[in-house]
This record gives structure tokens, C-alpha cells and sequence, in this order.
């Protein structure tokens, strides 16, 4: 008896029990009870592929278990993956437009190098940890879902306008001209020029506002539009001369002829005056002088 194992004996007390719940008129004796004991463990003990077949069935069911979370959280991440790589892939494309804008653009790298850090920043503002404490009752897996599709999200629309912005702006190109700029004042402080000398006629100057500088850059390029323009204006006003001049002669003639026919009629008016005519006549000439005489104008 001192060779049998814990399940052996887990086995013989179970059969025990099993012959006391017999009805009382078939129940053995005790040494048969005893002897029914000892057949049972060492027909147990005889039989250790059916004990060790037992003994498994619950850790192969919990193995199949596990299998099976595993594989579905496989399947979960791979999905998280794909969806990450699809939101990468848009990050990408911008950086990618970025770096090309600016390969000869330092200042436009170091703008770049700026934005990748602030992406850094939201990484870690954005870690599991941290969403799990400010949203603690939405599970792990939909948490960590959500919080790559949001970073992912956000990363690609900072992206995304800072290259409109860059472009919209031609920020590019203004950072060239800055850079250009920078490079010029040192070379002329480099030189050691005086504040008066002719090379310094057009650096920086307190009084000078970024409004007049950006005008200074303008009407070089515009140059040529303004002088299209102020010889249009010349030939306005050379025609404008010869409109007036026109026009002092025209205006001489009229009042000249207005003159001769103002005499006219005053002579006429004399002279009909001076005449012996009867009612009719007389009313008949007054008629057509006062007619004349309106069409004509007032005497002078």
C-alpha cells in the first residue's frame, strides 16, 4: 500500500465510497469491502494510459483555448497593422513631397526636422498607458485601435496642411530669399563696409518696414509693366492736347459765327425799323427775327 500514488488512493477511496452507498442486504463484509479496495487500485495501477488520458483532457481543452485567443488576436493585429500602414502610407507621401521641396532648402529642413520632432511629441503624449488612464473602460484591444487610428489620423492632416501651407505660402521660396539675404549682410560685414558706401545703398535700415521691403522686391519684377503703363499715360495726354486745342478752335468759329449773325439781325431790325410797312408785313418780319433771334442765342 505504500507504493501507490496519490491518484491511486484518489481511486481506491472513490471505490470505497461507491460500495458503502450499496442497499444494506447486498452490502459485503468488510474485508471484502477491503479486498474490492485493493482490486480496484491495482486494476487502476495496471491501467496508467487511461489515467494519464484523463489527466490531460483538461489542459489540452485549455490549450485549444489559448490556440484559439491567440489566433484571434492574430488576426487583430494584423488588422491593426494593415490600418497603420495605410495611415503611414499617407504620412509618407508628405514627407516625401516635403523633403523634395526642400533639398536645397536648409532652412526648409530645419522646418521639417521641427514638425518630425512635434510627431514625437504626440507619440508619447498618445502612449497606451496614457489612454488607458483617461479612458479607463474601453478595453485594451479597442483602445489600442482607437489610439492608432486617431494618431494616425492627426498625423496625416498635420502633414498634409503643412504641405499646403508651405505651398500656398511659397514659403519655400521666401526662406530661399531669406537665406540669400542672410549670406549677403554677412558677406558685407565680412568686408567691413562703411555706412555710406556704395554697396550698402540697399542693406537693411531701421526705418525700413517688411511692408517696403516686400514692395522692393516687387517692383523690379514689375518694371516693365510700369513703363508699358506710363507710355500709354503719355500718349493719353499728347491726345488730350490735341482734343483741346480742337476744341478752342471749334469753340472760336461758333462764337465768330454767332457774332456775325447777332450783327446781322441788329442791322436787319434797324433797317426794318426804318421801313413804312403795314400791320401784316411788319407782324410777319417780327415773327422770323424772333425765331432768328432764338435760334441764335441772346445779344451779346
Amino acid at each position: 500500500m505504500d507504493t501507490l500514488t496519490d491518484a491511486e488512493r484518489a481511486d481506491a477511496l472513490a471505490a470505497d465510497l461507491a460500495v458503502e452507498q450499496q442497499p444494506a442486504l447486498a452490502e459485503p463484509s468488510t474485508r471484502t469491502r477491503t479486498r474490492t479496495s485493493l482490486s480496484a487500485a491495482a486494476a487502476t495501477a495496471r491501467s496508467p494510459a487511461r489515467r494519464v488520458t484523463l489527466s490531460r483532457s483538461e489542459p489540452e481543452e485549455a490549450q485549444d483555448k489559448d490556440e484559439a485567443m491567440v489566433e484571434e488576436n492574430g488576426d487583430e493585429e494584423e488588422e491593426l497593422q494593415q490600418q497603420e500602414t495605410l495611415l503611414s502610407e499617407e504620412a509618407i507621401a508628405a514627407q516625401e513631397e516635403m523633403a523634395e521641396l526642400a533639398k536645397d532648402n536648409p532652412r526648409l529642413q530645419q522646418m521639417n526636422i521641427a514638425l518630425e520632432k512635434f510627431l514625437g511629441l504626440v507619440d508619447v503624449a498618445t502612449e497606451q498607458d496614457k489612454f488607458l488612464a483617461a479612458i479607463p473602460h474601453v478595453p485594451s484591444n479597442d483602445l489600442q485601435r482607437l489610439s492608432r487610428t486617431l494618431v494616425g489620423q492627426l498625423k496625416s492632416f498635420v502633414l498634409t496642411q503643412h504641405v499646403q501651407l508651405v505651398q500656398g505660402f511659397e514659403i519655400d521660396a521666401r526662406l530661399a530669399e531669406l537665406s540669400e539675404t542672410v549670406e549677403e549682410a554677412n558677406a558685407r560685414i565680412a568686408k567691413g563696409l562703411q555706412p555710406d558706401s556704395e554697396e550698402l545703398k540697399d542693406a537693411w535700415r531701421p526705418h525700413l518696414t517688411a511692408a517696403q521691403v516686400v514692395l522692393a522686391r516687387q517692383i523690379p519684377e514689375q518694371r516693365d509693366e510700369i513703363e508699358r503703363l506710363e507710355a500709354q499715360l503719355r500718349e493719353l495726354e499728347e491726345d488730350n492736347v490735341q482734343q483741346e486745342i480742337q476744341l478752342k478752335a471749334v469753340k472760336a468759329d461758333r462764337e465768330a459765327q454767332v457774332s456775325k449773325t447777332r450783327s446781322a439781325l441788329s442791322n436787319l431790325d434797324k433797317t426794318v425799323k426804318a421801313m413804312d410797312l403795314d400791320e401784316a408785313m411788319e407782324k410777319r418780319i417780327r415773327e422770323t427775327m424772333d425765331a432768328l433771334l432764338i435760334e441764335v442765342g441772346p445779344r451779346g
